[in-house]
């Protein structure tokens, strides 16, 4: 009898034959594998958009540079002495990145006449950069006036 109740256990077939875990993981490969490209993407998209706000920061560091000089010795620096536009290729700790700046003078006399009642200096900040083989640029303007 204990000769029966033991074959009868070996007999018995419990668990998964090697075909049903094929089928299964070959099901869940199919299932998993197109959101595997998401991820890839996601990646891509995030670097864009970290590309993207160092470009922000960097023109904004620039015009806040600019700002904080004041009016006179921006003025003397890019109109007096021609240093507009001003292109800076290797920004310290910044590779890919490429600043131009520029600073034009409004509401100053042409000719004896004023086009605007007050001293301006336009200034644009232009940051070129490349993702994904494509060039990409932000471009940032204000006007700093005579005080």
């Amino acid at each position: 009898m204990n000769k029966l109740a033991f074959s009868g256990l070996l007999s018995k077939s419990s668990g998964y034959s090697l075909i049903e875990l094929l089928v299964a993981v070959t099901i869940l490969g199919l299932v998993v594998a197109p959101f595997l490209g998401l991820f890839g993407g996601s990646y891509q998209a995030i670097a864009a958009s970290n590309r993207q706000t160092k470009a922000v920061y960097l023109a904004q560091q620039k015009i806040e540079t600019l700002k904080s000089k004041g009016y006179e010795q921006a003025y003397e620096q890019y109109i007096v002495t021609g240093d507009s536009p001003q292109v800076e290729e290797k920004l310290p700790g910044e590779k890919g990145f490429v600043r131009t700046t520029s600073v034009s003078a409004r509401g100053t006399p042409e000719n004896g006449v004023s086009t605007y009642p007050c001293k301006l200096l336009k200034i644009e900040v232009n940051v070129s950069f490349a993702i994904r083989s494509k060039e990409e640029k932000v471009s940032l303007s204000t006007y700093l006036s005579e005080r």
